[in-house]
């Protein structure tokens, strides 16, 4: 119930846009971690590309169980608080439901995905492409997250591809040393960004190919410190 609560709180705002500021602060705050004071292109910490965190198998919260989670790059080590998006979780909900009565909306029936637990009824958008639409943040070469309700309207009420962007309602986050420490302990595997399964047409079937990968950490994850395993440049989107 207060999951359907959150979403038609986001509906409200949507339709009423000139109250959208209440969630401003809210998506800004999750594309500061992204884009930080220096922006990325001068990022050097050790997470500063955008990697897949993806569950194991005996994953044992069911939120994350089968998750496929696109890790947000942090622009410092400094920030305590990492974050990412479920991107193999579509909802129920549809973009009509969130924006019905914009007249401009685009691909009406596309889905909106479940991007985690914290800030649900906060909006962020993933598009790829050369040029960045509106108020976007590159978090790397063609990849792009926008927050807040005002600049998602504004990038599906024009022409865009579903192939190439996701709305994200929630993210998943943690406090840096909790991550490392479930990545220790092999809840989760760190594995390269893969742009064609981010934008899978198909979903459920992003898991099942990532797990394909990700037997050979188990050997290094006893005898690589985590830093340079889940964060080694092979790891790491090209």
């Amino acid at each position: 119930m207060m999951l359907i609560m959150g979403y038609a709180w986001v509906r409200g705002l949507v339709n009423g846009i000139g109250h959208a500021k209440k969630l401003a602060g809210f998506a800004l705050g999750i594309v500061a971690i992204v884009s930080g004071a220096t922006g990325l292109a001068q990022a050097q910490s050790f997470d500063s590309k955008p990697y897949f965190l993806v569950a194991r198998p005996d994953m044992a919260d069911p939120t994350f169980r089968k998750a496929v989670i696109l890790m947000l790059p942090s622009s410092s080590e400094q920030v305590q608080i990492v974050a990412g998006v479920i991107v193999n979780s579509p909802m129920r909900l549809t973009l009509d439901y969130l924006f019905e009565h914009m007249e401009s909306l685009k691909h009406k029936d596309e889905h909106v995905y479940f991007g985690g637990p914290v800030d649900y009824s906060v909006p962020l958008m993933l598009t790829r492409g050369t040029k960045p639409t509106g108020h976007a943040v590159a978090i790397m070469d063609n990849l792009y997250v926008s927050g807040g309700v005002e600049t998602v309207a504004e990038i599906v009420s024009h022409p865009w591809s579903p192939k190439d962007a996701r709305l994200f309602l929630g993210r998943a986050q943690w406090d840096r040393q909790q991550l490392r420490g479930e990545i220790l302990k092999g809840a989760w595997d760190p594995l390269p960004l893969n742009l064609d399964l981010l934008f899978s047409p198909d979903p459920k079937s992003v898991w099942p190919a990532l797990q394909k990968q990700s037997h050979y950490k188990d050997v290094e994850r006893r005898v690589t410190p985590f830093a340079s395993l889940a964060f080694s440049s092979e790891l790491m989107a090209e």
